[in-house]
């Protein structure tokens, strides 16, 4: 069986937990033996040491742009600064943003959550209503049997849903705000705001596995006013 190995720079334990559980989705569907090269780490120089040296290749880089908070919006100008220096080899980096969190991806695979938050700390309440959980807060949540269990619950169908929310929540953004530009990345700066899923697309694209067409309206049958 041909494999296809995906390559991804991720912030946190979340995401390199729920890509661990999306390759094993992919893998029992796709006419690929299916692999994710995962690390944790905000630093691409790093990375591109652990990459294979004898061809390029696509990093995935997924990133949270937290607040506009002068120490967060500092914090992603010197992200985006070193990944802008650093040396591709041929390859390149896709770049996926989260705005406040990953945390909004994950609650998009049960919900419509289209407003803004204050906090990020009120994605609990949102979390708890998507997976009928009962956290008491972010710390509970993110431990690895908690997020075990959330992932056991859902499917491709769900990722698939997570998708079209994510469509609806963009068309939105670009409907009503513009963009802001640095170093040639483009992100909007009020939250939901999200592109994971296109990588999530893209991905599935390539595993031959089916994907939605694009749509402009949410199919979730939950919705939150945020």
């Amino acid at each position: 069986m041909p494999e296809k190995t995906f390559f991804f720079m991720v912030e946190g334990e979340t995401e390199k937990h729920y890509l661990k559980w999306l390759e094993k989705q992919i893998d029992e569907v796709s006419p690929y033996r299916v692999r994710f090269d995962i690390v944790v780490s905000k630093n691409p120089f790093k990375r591109l040491k652990t990459l294979p040296k004898d061809e390029p290749v696509t990093v995935y880089i997924f990133f949270d742009i937290e607040s506009q908070e002068p120490q967060h919006r500092r914090a992603l100008q010197q992200f985006l600064d070193d990944v802008t220096r650093a040396p591709k080899n041929g390859g390149r980096f896709r770049l996926a943003y989260s705005n406040l969190t990953f945390d909004l991806w994950l609650i998009l695979h049960k919900l419509d959550a289209f407003s803004p938050v204050i906090s990020r700390k009120n994605y609990i309440r949102l979390i708890n209503k998507a997976f009928g959980s009962s956290f008491r807060g972010m710390n509970e949540f993110k431990r690895k049997e908690s997020l075990r269990k959330i992932f056991s619950g859902l499917s491709l169908k769900d990722v698939k849903a997570a998708i079209s929310r994510e469509k609806f929540i963009m068309a939105q953004k670009n409907r009503d705000f513009h963009p802001v530009e640095y170093k040639g990345f483009n992100y909007y700066r009020e939250d939901p705001a999200l592109t994971v899923g296109g990588v999530i697309e893209e991905i599935l694209e390539k595993c031959g596995v089916t994907v939605p067409k694009d749509t402009s309206q949410s199919n979730g049958s939950r919705s939150s006013r945020g």
